[in-house]
């Protein structure tokens, strides 16, 4: 199973701010859409909270919660109601080994910056939104700079049509191979 993260980011890894996303870009959110549709995405509490309207259409949404009974006690699921597609893990190995065990060939972590931590030693390739505005109040950052020896290689790059920031690919670099074994 490939495991991948995406992320948008501002040029200081700024990937929130308040609890949200600071910045508003049809074009990242189309390319969001389009890379993860289909694939189980898996994403901390607060990610999920943070949707206005529930768990993302046309994916296994797998949300990591430590609170115990989340799910049940939760007002907002309760609000919307029993998905199929909607999964509460208490680890992020418990989730990958939900995708695993559903045959999944590929998966996206899509946040928070915990979440992200916690999957880069798994991950395969990181898709990443460089968005060129930077954000004044931002509190979350994105684990890494992937522009430092982090052990990531650029694999691909390709500007937004609306000149707001460029679409980028990382791989593992060379020697940077061995991750954890997951035990599925």
């Amino acid at each position: 199973m490939k495991i991948n993260i995406i992320v948008a980011m501002d040029p200081n890894r700024c990937i929130g701010a308040n609890g949200k996303i600071p910045w508003i870009c049809q074009e990242d959110l189309t390319h969001f859409r389009n890379t993860t549709l289909f694939h189980p995405i898996i994403m901390g509490r607060k990610t999920f909270e943070s949707f206005k309207y529930g768990p993302l259409d046309k994916r296994h949404n797998l949300v990591l919660s430590s609170r115990r009974f989340w799910e049940l006690s939760n007002p907002y699921l309760s609000h919307v109601g029993a998905h199929a597609n909607l999964d509460v893990c208490s680890s992020l190995l418990e989730a990958f080994a939900k995708c695993y065990h559903r045959h999944e060939l590929e998966v996206f972590v899509i946040g928070g910056a915990q979440v992200y931590e916690a999957a880069l030693p798994y991950t395969d390739k990181i898709y990443v939104t460089r968005i060129t505005q930077c954000v004044e109040n931002g509190d979350t950052f994105f684990p890494i700079d992937l522009g430092m020896r982090t052990g990531w290689v650029r694999d691909s790059s390709v500007k937004m049509e609306w000149g707001s920031g460029k679409f980028e690919t990382y791989v593992r670099a060379e020697g940077n191979e061995v991750r954890p074994y997951i035990h599925c």
